[in-house]
């Protein structure tokens, strides 16, 4: 979607690409939507309250409060939110399979037991969220689909996750330039995560934690790797 083509494209208010027969919603599957309708707070807000089976995966949702809202359980794989508030939101065993959270303040936010791969909170705020039991592992097949999730991990690369829980939980996470100050990460399987070296002793981790994760001087970022 960075194209410049696809850029140059000239698009409606509402945008969507799908993947399958033509013009067949019921045999195609959307696969990247554009939505510059506004809604409003409390439309949205009930909206996924509601918990719709399949309505959310792939919607693109910009600058409306969803703060203290009860989403569990929600699918809200691929889906894309922009400048979003879900302070305090809970959100306890959701599917977040792929879903990008661009400039979102989730603090407070209960994210526990939720399926969280390949999950995107970079620029985030995420004081005292709650990632504990969640799965966010990489390199994961499902063998009846041939298809491998955990491609890229989990990304909080410049994410604030000061005092935020990953309590028990499975995730490859890069963590390259976030605020790591208080996290908790008892218990926690960190294989393929990537930290910069010089948070190693900021962040209270055991031998067999430290063993799996990639440490990285501060030059490195930016190159991509992970």
């Amino acid at each position: 979607m960075q194209f410049v083509s696809f850029q140059n494209v000239v698009k409606g208010k509402q945008f969507d690409i799908r993947v399958g027969e033509y013009r067949d919603p019921n045999i195609s599957e959307s696969v990247y939507r554009l939505n510059k309708i506004m809604r409003s707070s409390i439309t949205c807000k009930g909206w996924l309250e509601n918990l719709l089976e399949h309505q959310y995966v792939h919607e693109h949702i910009a600058k409306v409060d969803l703060s203290q809202g009860n989403y569990q359980g929600i699918n809200l794989n691929y889906a894309r939110f922009e400048d979003v508030d879900f302070t305090a939101s809970n959100m306890r065993n959701s599917y977040l399979l792929g879903t990008k959270f661009e400039r979102c303040s989730c603090d407070h936010a209960d994210f526990r037991h939720s399926v969280l791969i390949d999950a995107d909170f970079r620029n985030c705020s995420l004081e005292n969220a709650r990632f504990d039991h969640i799965l966010a592992s990489r390199d994961l097949m499902n063998e009846q689909h041939a298809v491998v999730f955990g491609v890229r991990g989990m990304l909080f690369q410049q994410a604030n996750l000061t005092h935020a829980s990953f309590r028990n939980a499975q995730i490859a996470g890069d963590f390259r330039g976030a605020i790591l100050n208080g996290a908790d990460f008892s218990g926690a399987d960190l294989s393929g995560s990537c930290m910069f070296k010089r948070d190693m002793n900021l962040v209270s981790l055991n031998e067999s934690q430290r063993q799996s994760i990639r440490w990285v001087e501060e030059e490195e970022h930016g190159h991509g790797v992970f």
